[in-house]
């Protein structure tokens, strides 16, 4: 199957974009958003949509609809990671698949227990039952984050049930008022 892609309007934008890191808009006619991306350098990234051949059929459906690529440049990777989900979350654009439900990047959770729990946390939120912190490019970098901070702030890594029903020490420590308030 062949796709009409107007690669002029690709070619012509990436002249302008600079090497650094950011968030990009892939838009149709419409003004409909269908792809959101990030990327640590722009240029670059934006020149992969130009091999063609070697592209995914969805993806080559996609280019052909673009009309126009909009790019917002960020301080750091992080930061084009955090604005890329807020778009994603706020936009839905048609093509992307990856954050939409959140599963994507894992999370750190803190409970809001008398003696807190720490785990990683992918998926839906739950609002109100924890802090949230993220998200996290790297889950092996989450692993040993929610490791040393077990041990820093003696947080417990147990679950709920457990902790409920054991008779065994837990490290654990519990929250006073002036942590609360803090």
């Amino acid at each position: 199957m062949s796709y009409v892609i107007d690669d002029q309007v690709i070619k012509e934008r990436i002249k302008s974009f600079p090497q650094s890191c950011g968030v990009y808009k892939m838009v149709e006619e419409k003004d409909k958003v269908l792809y959101v991306g990030k990327a640590k350098n722009l240029k670059s990234r934006l020149s992969n949509y130009l091999r063609f051949e070697s592209l995914s059929e969805r993806i080559k459906v996609m280019l052909s609809q673009v009309v126009r690529i909009e790019t917002f440049l960020t301080e750091s990777e992080i930061e084009a990671l955090f604005l890329e989900a807020q778009l994603i979350k706020s936009l839905k654009p048609t093509y992307n698949i990856v954050l939409k439900d959140g599963k994507s990047y894992p999370y750190i959770t803190i409970s809001k227990h008398d003696y807190p729990r720490i785990a990683q946390h992918r998926g839906k939120f739950k609002k109100g039952e924890f802090h949230y912190y993220g998200p996290f490019t790297s889950a092996a970098a989450v692993k040993q984050t929610i490791l040393s901070l077990q041990k820093a702030f003696l947080l417990r890594g147990c679950s709920d049930r457990y902790f409920s029903s054991t008779k065994k020490h837990v490290l654990s420590i519990k929250l006073s008022a002036a942590q609360h308030h803090a």
